[in-house]
């Protein structure tokens, strides 16, 4: 059986959030030729293609909404198990207060992200 490493498992999410190699390799600080090799290296891993690549950027194959939907469970539940371990002495309560546009737009990965890797934080929004 093959391992699916977490650095290509990363790429390939956030390609498929923003379906555009140019803007995923900036988000990523990457070259957008990085970005494809390590593309091409994982759909190498799983034997199929989960990109279809466009002139104007490009689209999940069947095959890349699957993996996108497990690749997310699997990184998440990755940064939750490396937080408990990297971030165990920071705890608390954090209270964060914003108006309704940003909580709704543009704060849900954000927390996301800040609850993973400081799981014994409480936060309130």
């Amino acid at each position: 059986m093959r391992d699916l490493p977490i650095p290509l498992l990363r790429t390939f999410v956030v390609v498929a959030e923003t379906l555009n190699l140019t803007v995923a390799a900036g988000r990523l600080h990457r070259a957008p030729s990085t970005i494809s090799m390590q593309l091409s290296r994982l759909e190498g891993l799983v034997s199929t293609d989960l990109l279809e690549r466009g002139q104007y950027g490009v689209r999940l194959t069947p095959a890349g909404d699957l993996l996108r939907s497990h690749a997310q469970l699997l990184l998440n539940q990755h940064d939750r198990i490396l937080g408990s371990f990297l971030n165990a002495e920071i705890g608390g309560k954090v209270r964060f207060g914003t108006h309704d546009q940003y909580a709704t737009r543009s704060l849900p990965p954000l927390l996301e992200t800040f609850v993973l890797n400081y799981p014994e934080v409480r936060l309130e929004v």
